[in-house]
């Protein structure tokens, strides 16, 4: 996946930003189930919203977050990436005026 890998705090805020360029009008997200226990969060969500181009967007996520002092200090989010790669990415490519690249 284009969309894998660690992010720190500043890249994570950065990368939201970036975010409502693909997706104008946002990600609606719908939470189905979450679960805590102890300073552990699961939540599992549908994501839903249009991209800049037009296209329907909708993805499953899971977002396992651990809490310290009452703050979130660390969020694993799951999610198809290969959906994310087909709708999300080349539009990613396109505002970062990087063009298509080859594998």
């Amino acid at each position: 996946s284009q969309f894998k890998g660690s992010r720190n705090a500043r890249m994570m805020i950065d990368g939201i930003e970036a975010f409502k360029t693909l997706m104008p009008g946002g990600l609606r997200l719908v939470v189905r189930s979450a679960v805590a226990e102890g300073d552990q969060v699961a939540v599992e969500c549908e994501g839903n919203g249009m991209t800049s181009a037009g296209t329907a967007y909708c993805n499953n996520y899971v977002f396992y977050m651990t809490l310290k002092g009452g703050r979130i200090t660390l969020v694993n989010e799951y999610f198809c990436t290969v959906l994310a790669d087909e709708v999300l990415w080349p539009l990613a490519q396109s505002a970062a005026g990087l063009g298509e690249t080859a594998d």
